[in-house]
């Protein structure tokens, strides 16, 4: 029997996106995880936070969630039901989903509880181009060209009808349904990544060499959904690469101060990647400059910050 829970949360709270009455959702997160060794996918951690509450976060501006699987703790208070029977496919679970949302939800959000990169923007992208398109639904491919059908935004009327005509929906796959529907793609080679096995969270959660770490890259999506900034115009690595080269060529404490001035700069011209290139290459070569004036070895020959850091407190010491 499912249980249904008021949603208290407000469009106001910090961080949320404006809530839409005509929005609802289904998060499917359900499922053995046989491939995972019979672990629970949807609880575990990624940035700190599950990946059921990532998904629920993504769906902020969601009216009614429900969620289609096991009772788990959420941050969020939402409608839990399951699949009948319990096990019987995605497909069944959106079906399943889709019948306890109010008859005035007119977008069905359809993710999956496996996505550490799922975002309240990326939500907000599939809605656009639903919207701009007249598709019946919108839908994000990952880096294969593979639809992630269960990374969706579907129109509610057309679901329903696709839902009724295929009759019997346990045990079918996915594409059985999104068929039946005209979809517009989203390439989107981060945001559709999902976890199926172990190997597949070792590897999305591990810092690559000169990147930065699962933790650092939630708190950059989160930061820019709160900022309304587009997380695309944000190139992580080259911030970093530039606050290396100021420290380095100039002191510390000028590096922050320059990425900042960086972003200002580039808002003063418009905003976008381009004007944030070339405010990020001027300040790099003014470091440069300076590195050169005052004899310290280029950024790449220059030793790591920490070893810096190491042995000016070495020399303190002694």
């Amino acid at each position: 029997m499912p249980s249904r829970m008021a949603d208290h949360r407000s469009s106001t709270e910090p961080g949320a996106s404006s809530t839409r009455a005509d929005r609802g959702a289904v998060i499917v997160a359900g499922g053995s995880g046989a491939r995972m060794g019979g672990t629970d996918k949807p609880g575990l951690v990624a940035g700190g936070h599950t990946l059921l509450d990532i998904a629920l976060h993504a769906c902020a501006s969601c009216a009614e969630i429900v969620v289609v699987g096991p009772h788990r703790p959420t941050t969020r208070q939402v409608t839990w039901t399951r699949e009948e029977p319990a096990g019987s496919g995605p497909l069944a679970a959106v079906d399943a989903g889709m019948r306890l949302l109010s008859e005035h939800i007119t977008t069905v959000t359809i993710l999956a509880a496996d996505l550490p990169f799922i975002s309240g923007r990326a939500v907000d992208r599939l809605h656009d181009a639903l919207n701009s398109t007249g598709a019946d639904g919108a839908v994000l491919v990952d880096e294969n060209g593979r639809r992630q059908f269960l990374t969706t935004v579907v129109d509610r009327g057309a679901l329903a009808t696709a839902l009724h005509a295929l009759g019997d929906v346990h045990d079918r796959p996915l594409r059985h349904l999104f068929d039946r529907l005209r979809l517009v793609d989203l390439p989107d080679t981060r945001t559709a990544k999902d976890v199926d096995v172990p190997a597949d969270l070792a590897l999305l959660t591990a810092k690559p060499h000169g990147g930065t770490s699962m933790t650092m890259d939630t708190f950059i999506a989160e930061l820019c959904e709160r900022l309304g900034v587009p997380v695309d115009d944000v190139d992580v690595n080259a911030i970093l690469d530039l606050a290396k080269d100021v420290a380095r060529g100039v002191e510390r404490p000028a590096a922050p101060v320059a990425t900042f001035v960086a972003g200002y700069a580039a808002a003063i011209k418009g905003g976008g990647t381009e004007a944030l290139e070339e405010a990020v290459d001027t300040i790099a070569a003014l470091a440069g400059e300076w590195a050169d004036a005052t004899g310290e070895p280029p950024p790449e020959q220059a030793p790591p910050l920490h070893d810096a850091a190491d042995a000016e407190t070495r020399n303190a010491g002694a």
